[in-house]
């Protein structure tokens, strides 16, 4: 049985883990002011996967926009339905 449960995670979880917790670790002195550091941390690993999925969807906005122009993308998708 691994000593760690990372251990047993394939290659690229684990660097996607690693990374995750290297990018949560910028937020070490407020967490480390927690009553509980440990669960602290996994909210704040959290707001850095929020931060990247905002960043992620403004860049789709932008896609979006460039592609179909300004008109909603609601209303792209009704149309193409009712094609």
């Amino acid at each position: 049985m691994p000593k760690d449960w990372r251990d047993s995670l394939d290659t690229e979880s684990a660097h996607d883990l690693n990374d995750l917790i290297v990018s949560a670790l910028k937020h070490r002195q407020a967490y480390d002011k927690s009553g509980d550091p440990r669960v602290a941390q996994l909210w704040l690993a959290f707001v850095e996967l929020y931060k990247r999925n905002a960043a992620l969807e403004k860049r789709l906005e932008a896609c979006e926009e460039r592609l179909f122009g300004k008109k909603e993308r609601s209303s792209i998708l009704n149309d193409l339905e009712n094609y």
